[in-house]
């Protein structure tokens, strides 16, 4: 996890908020997760017990080849890989998105 991109995620959000004091955060979605990474899980270690806890959805979008080349070939990863893990990390999220709040 890049700390800085966190930080530079935390200071948009406030300068959108200056233009928009109403703008609300639903939620947070890890991609692009590293499942190997010591940093991403000494970062989400980090934030559990703290504020944005509540924030971030459990379900992670792990990082795949396939969903990186989706793009390129104008489909989207249930029509590229249905039974890959990134269609599999896609239907989890979009079962909690429905939980959401």
């Amino acid at each position: 996890v890049d700390m800085n991109a966190t930080e530079r995620f935390l200071t948009t959000v406030e300068a959108a908020r200056e233009l928009n004091p109403q703008l609300k955060i639903s939620g947070l979605v890890f991609t692009m997760v590293k499942t190997s990474s010591k940093s991403q899980a000494a970062f989400s270690e980090m934030i559990t017990g703290d504020a944005l806890e509540k924030a971030v959805m459990k379900t992670r979008i792990r990082e795949t080849v396939k969903l990186g080349v989706t793009s390129t070939q104008g489909q989207d990863i249930f029509q590229f890989d249905p039974k890959g893990i990134g269609a599999q990390d896609d239907q989890e999220l979009a079962k909690e998105g429905m939980k959401w709040n």
